[in-house]
């Protein structure tokens, strides 16, 4: 491979990776969820059965907040890696941004790819971590780039009544570059790693063509090899955030719908869709339970749309005791008991039904005693 093809497949990479088997469209075709297709400003998202499916993708990352099971991701790594005991004040931008300074742009500011990447969640576990976090953006740019307009996309209201009021204010909003000068930390930070860096780095010969195309390689694959991982890192990253406050009202309401069970058979299939294991059904002797776990929800709606009953409803809001509980909470319980017409064995939420799932609609017909 000549130097020429290297350059155009470093070109080609797409720094966003995608994990489609988190994807609801993948996990159950009866999901609705369509959210990361319809931010796409460029209108990159086809959504399949096998997930969704990227194309001209301008790495806005706009998909990855809107998505609720995490499918996307971009420079969340970098951020993460960033530590904060050496570096107090984390200033991010974008490449495009950062022309701003022109050739002397300032040591301390972080580039990622774009920062429509940041999501509340993520934010919040920023400013948890870091004495003030500074985002820098010209709107004129982002709106030419990425055709958005940014000044309510790092708003945290919804999280006003939640976090004290000095962690929200160490996130600064800077539109003028004369401004940012003012808060530099003057410590060169690890720069979020992007293809433009990368591709830059390749060609001042400090980075191994070979072994990065080995890795880039590997990390694709894996990506489409990795099983659900059972930890939604949105809200990880809020828990995180949470449990760093000193103090907590544990009646105060988070921004989450809460889960209500209204109806049910103990099927099963909400708990096996479920891609994080929000859900259990358990069994003890003759006794069901179908249990839920604030924490570990990405409120996909997975679980409500694959319901025959539609029994699984959204009402009232999750509070913080609720979602910090690591123990998963009793939505309902059924007793098994014989079918009056098949004297097959069943659960029904309903404890006043004697008739079982599948002798149900017999019974609206007339027929008596029929055996499956």
């Amino acid at each position: 491979m000549d130097i020429e093809k290297i350059a155009e497949f470093l070109q080609n990479m797409n720094p966003l990776t995608v994990e489609p088997q988190l994807c609801s469209k993948t996990i159950t075709p009866k999901s609705s969820c369509a959210k990361c297709q319809e931010i796409c400003p460029v209108q990159a998202i086809t959504l399949t059965g096998s997930g969704p499916k990227v194309e001209q993708c301008i790495s806005c990352g706009l998909c990855i907040g809107a998505c609720p099971n995490h499918v996307f991701r971009l420079d969340e790594k970098q951020l993460l890696d960033i530590d904060p005991n050496q570096t107090e004040t984390l200033i991010l931008t974008c490449p495009q941004n950062s022309q701003a300074f022109g050739k002397g742009m300032p040591n301390g500011i972080t580039k990622i790819n774009c920062i429509g990447q940041l999501y509340p969640e993520l934010l919040l576990y920023l400013l948890t971590s870091f004495s003030r976090v500074i985002i820098f953006y010209e709107p004129q740019i982002c709106q030419e780039c990425v055709n958005c307009d940014f000044s309510d996309k790092f708003q945290l209201h919804c999280f006003s009544n939640i976090f004290d009021k000095s962690v929200l204010q160490r996130l600064l909003i800077i539109t003028d570059r004369n401004k940012v000068k003012d808060y530099l930390d003057r410590q060169k930070l690890q720069p979020a790693h992007n293809r433009r860096s990368f591709f830059k780095a390749i060609f001042t010969g400090s980075k191994d063509i070979t072994q990065k195309i080995i890795e880039y390689g590997l990390k694709q694959e894996n990506a489409n090899k990795v099983k659900n991982t059972k930890k939604p890192l949105k809200m990880h990253y809020l828990k995180e955030g949470l449990t760093k406050q000193k103090e907590l009202d544990y009646s105060e309401t988070l921004p989450f719908s809460n889960l209500k069970l209204n109806a049910c058979n103990f099927c099963e299939v909400c708990s096996k869709l479920c891609p994080t294991g929000a859900l259990q059904i358990t069994q003890e002797e003759n006794t069901k339970k179908l249990a839920f776990l604030a924490n570990l929800c990405t409120h996909c709606r997975i679980c409500s749309e694959v319901c025959f009953y539609k029994g699984l409803t959204w009402e009232g809001r999750i509070t913080i005791g609720e979602f910090l509980n690591n123990e998963h909470r009793t939505l309902g319980s059924a007793q098994a008991k014989a079918c009056a017409n098949c004297q097959q064995e069943f659960f029904e939420l309903d404890a006043q039904k004697d008739l079982c799932f599948l002798c149900r609609p017999l019974q609206n017909l007339n027929i008596k005693k029929f055996r499956f």
